[in-house]
């Protein structure tokens, strides 16, 4: 997943990323990585990283490791 330029300036390393609506995407796992990239190539975050997370408030999916993990980065914080 490519970042717009203007919304890259407000990415910081206290950015979080919510990734909703995996519901719709066919075929793909609550298990599947996704990266996030500025344009150029650089990596800015991963669902590894502990601030970004892909749920589906539909099913359900993904909400719990969401808000436990949000906790989690906040407390560190």
């Amino acid at each position: 997943m490519e970042l717009p330029e203007n919304i890259r300036e407000l990415v910081g390393d206290s950015t979080y990323f919510l990734i909703n609506k995996s519901d719709l995407v066919r075929d793909f796992s609550m298990e599947s990585s996704i990266d996030i990239y500025e344009k150029g190539g650089t990596r800015l975050a991963s669902t590894g990283d502990g601030r970004t997370w892909v749920v589906s408030l539909i099913t359900g999916s993904g909400t719990t490791r969401f808000v436990q993990g949000l906790a989690d980065a906040l407390k560190i914080q």
